[in-house]
């Protein structure tokens, strides 16, 4: 859901995959090893994490299991200004 938030509509299978890769880094991070990836000419770590999945079929229990306070309100502010048309 947070992923779908930042614009990357995706499921939970991808939540996971994203999960599963900031585990690996941290690990790596924690034991030291952290440069081994790290591109020589850049100074990056470049990471890719599969989206393999839709939420759609998800949603009914996004809001069964979740906490209100996952849905904040959307406030659209309409304008009443006219456009003119030629």
């Amino acid at each position: 859901m947070r992923l779908s938030r930042e614009g990357l509509i995706c499921g939970p299978s991808s939540g996971e995959a994203l999960q599963g890769l900031l585990q690996y880094l941290a690990e790596m991070k924690s034991t030291g090893r952290l440069g081994e990836l790290t591109d020589n000419r850049t100074g990056e770590i470049s990471c890719v994490f599969t989206c393999c999945d839709l939420p759609y079929q998800y949603l009914p229990s996004y809001f069964e299991k979740l906490d209100a306070d996952e849905f904040p309100s959307i406030d659209n502010k309409v304008s009443n200004t006219e456009v003119e048309t030629k």
